[in-house]
């Protein structure tokens, strides 16, 4: 207070800074201008080119609880993991586990190289700028994904480039690679859902769902194969 009174005293109580009014007032609607696809349409008048996220991977980790030399507690480790690639012409599904060597990466590489695919298919016109994130689905998996994959990794390509969100709940993460412009951007299903929601009630919900478990990962394709044949 001091400093701010001798400040005016030296300035005669004078105003050293000025605000602007802009002629027209700018709307607060940050779920336009931060997508800059929609953004565009809107401004051209082509809102109707809009889509939503149609192709897609899903991921799911299989875990458990080792003793490893050096650390008193358990430590979660990753056993396996598989992903469904839901493509504009294919669904298919891979899955990689600790009998092969550095799979956690081999796994990444290979949802990277899918991802150019899913990319091409959820792509807008040429001329529509858009933002080249492909969506990575899980359910109740970022807790634990950002360990379970980063630290699995031995290859300095890749880099988690955004994670908002608490520490211990983040909200989503964006990762990117040294070996193309494509950034996968792996989402929790169960932040858009009830806290208390299991899995399997998650499936069920979207629709009718005959379970199939491989390294108990549910393979959600079937699920998007019935939704499909239900519509």
């Amino acid at each position: 207070m001091d400093t701010h009174m001798k400040e005016c005293q030296q300035n005669n109580g004078q105003i050293k800074k000025y605000i602007t009014l802009k002629k027209f007032l700018k709307p607060f609607v940050p779920h336009i201008t931060s997508n800059k696809t929609y953004r565009y349409l809107l401004a051209h008048n082509r809102e109707s080119e809009y889509k939503a996220t149609q192709y897609y991977i899903t991921f799911r980790f299989q875990t458990e609880l080792q003793k490893i030399r050096g650390y008193q507690c358990l430590i979660l480790t990753p056993t396996a993991v598989a992903s469904t690639i839901k493509a504009k012409n294919y669904i298919k599904t891979i899955s990689y586990d600790k009998s092969q060597d550095n799979f956690v990466e081999k796994w990444l590489d290979h949802v990277f190289s899918e991802a150019l695919q899913i990319c091409d298919d959820n792509k807008f016109a040429d001329d529509v700028p858009q933002r080249y994130e492909e969506h990575v689905i899980g359910f109740d998996c970022l807790k634990s994904a950002t360990t379970l994959i980063f630290k699995n990794i031995k290859s300095m390509k890749y880099e988690i480039i955004d994670r908002p969100g608490s520490r211990s709940c983040p909200i989503h993460m964006i990762v990117k690679t040294t070996d193309n412009s494509i950034h996968l951007k792996f989402i929790d299903a169960k932040n858009y859902v009830s806290a208390n929601m299991e899995l399997d009630d998650f499936l069920r919900d979207i629709g009718k769902v005959e379970l199939r478990r491989r390294y108990h990962t549910i393979i959600i394709a079937i699920i998007i194969s019935n939704r499909q044949q239900n519509q």
